[in-house]
């Protein structure tokens, strides 16, 4: 079974401007020693973290954003540690951008989504991020490995 889990940060990575949050869902391994350590450990900088934005809709979460380029990279055949987007790695699958206007538009769409977990960029937290349990609505700390 999946636990879905939705990301935001608060710099569109087009436009570069704060104050409007943008996202990304993950459908697999969205619990916080999942994906929270995998965005702790692996999605400290924020180009890096505004490619996965870019992606919109992820299957797995891996610690690289991109394949090397003119590797071949699917959903049927991901090489080992690259993230699987459905847009890029299933061509036939489109994606559309999440923009939200704040964080409570956030857990709205989070939920709508099914989502179990919203991680929030938080440069001010010691792992980057944090972690909103959506069932609870209450914050997780996510373990620092």
């Amino acid at each position: 079974m999946s636990t879905r889990s939705f990301v935001v940060t608060d710099k569109h990575p087009s436009t570069h401007e704060f104050k409007r949050l943008a996202g990304a869902y993950i459908h697999w391994d969205g619990y916080p020693e999942g994906v929270g350590v995998k965005l702790a450990t692996h999605y400290t900088d924020n180009d890096k973290i505004n490619r996965l934005v870019e992606l919109r809709d992820v299957s797995s979460l891996r610690a690289e954003v991109a394949p090397p380029k003119g590797a071949t990279h699917t959903v049927e055949k991901p090489l080992e540690g690259i993230t699987v987007a459905y847009g890029r790695d299933d061509l036939r699958v489109k994606t559309e951008p999440y923009l939200l206007t704040d964080e409570a538009a956030a857990i709205k769409h989070a939920g709508s989504m099914w989502c179990e977990y919203l991680y929030v960029r938080d440069e001010s937290k010691t792992s980057g991020w944090r972690c909103i349990d959506l069932a609870t609505d209450s914050e997780v700390e996510l373990p620092l490995t």
